[in-house]
């Protein structure tokens, strides 16, 4: 009974932390309607929105009831259930913004939910910090320091030539959306680890919580240059799949000898891998072919319909044919 109620809270907070994207997405196009300037162009009004930080508030609060259902569940059923919130981006899309997903939107949405299932059930199981001793150490260390540094230089150098020369498209950011997540996980787990065992008297994790801090700023301000322009689907998907990526590869920088992977988990992970990056290019490149069902529908109507229509003017014909037949 306790797994199942870990799955419903994992479930219902998966979907709401997909909706809170559309819901952002609202409050950025209010403000640029409204004559502020765009978020795609490095705008800042939507700090002043109530709508966008009603959001960025369901946000937090589904990802920290996320964390609440670890209790009840184990995380190799609820990691899984990660790729709802594509689900939920999908939903509030259609419900707040109006987006419609085409024929192939949802066949690659449907393509990139199950992969990405796929991806994460095969994934190496992920490493618990047990102490605040042992998140200093690994804080210290030179595989730490040099995956905090990349990522940290990488994604202010990415926004400042972004930036430079007007460039706004999901590729260039949905990494360094990513990149700071798989970061972030790390650093939340530390403060908090530190903070569970009453330790408060070490440097690291108080600089844990500065570094953790700065880079979820940059990294929303990242996700939203990109979300006032493109899809919410397409953007969640995007930085779903680089998230995962890029925390399997910290963890591997991280702890290296500690990480097993048998032969058959990764063929599946390379496979589901594929996988994604197909429905991502089916989502991508089906938004330019407005293909709904009920266009299929009324096709295959249409085509029955003058089927018919021709079998009943071969028919005719033939009655005609041979009407005159006789007569002659």
């Amino acid at each position: 009974m306790t797994v199942f109620i870990g799955i419903v809270i994992s479930l219902v907070c998966q979907l709401i932390s997909g909706i809170s994207i559309s819901i952002r997405k609202k409050a950025l196009k209010n403000v640029a309607m409204m004559g502020g300037r765009p978020a795609s162009e490095g705008g800042l009004g939507h700090l002043k929105s109530g709508l966008w930080w009603t959001g960025l508030i369901l946000m937090f609060a589904a990802q920290g009831a996320v964390g609440i259902s670890l209790i009840f569940a184990p995380a190799v059923v609820v990691a899984p259930l990660a790729v709802l919130s594509i689900a939920g981006a999908v939903i509030g899309g259609r419900l707040i913004m109006k987006e419609k997903l085409c024929v192939f939107g949802w066949m690659g949405c449907i393509m990139v939910m199950t992969s990405c299932a796929i991806f994460s059930i095969c994934a190496p199981s992920e490493i618990d910090l047990k102490d605040a001793e042992e998140f200093d150490n690994l804080f210290k260390s030179i595989s730490f320091i040099s995956y905090t540094s990349t990522v940290t230089i990488s994604s202010l150098l990415t926004i400042i030539l972004a930036k430079k020369f007007n460039s706004s498209h999901f590729l260039i950011y949905s990494p360094v959306v990513g990149g700071i997540a798989s970061l972030s996980v790390w650093l939340s787990k530390g403060f908090l680890v530190c903070a569970t065992n009453g330790v408060f008297n070490i440097w690291s994790m108080w600089v844990a919580l500065g570094i953790f801090v700065a880079m979820t700023l940059l990294g929303l301000y990242a996700m939203h240059v990109t979300l006032h322009v493109y899809d919410s689907s397409q953007i969640s998907a995007m930085n779903y799949v680089i998230f995962s990526t890029l925390t399997i590869l910290c963890s591997t920088v991280l702890f290296p000898i500690k990480i097993v992977l048998q032969v058959r988990d990764a063929f599946l992970m390379g496979l589901s891998f594929m996988g994604i990056i197909v429905g991502l290019f089916v989502m991508i490149v089906g938004k330019k072919m407005p293909l709904s069902f009920k266009d299929i529908v009324l096709k295959k109507n249409e085509e029955e319909t003058n089927h018919s229509s021709r079998s009943i003017t071969t028919s005719n014909e033939d009655i005609i044919s041979q009407a005159a037949t006789d007569v002659a």
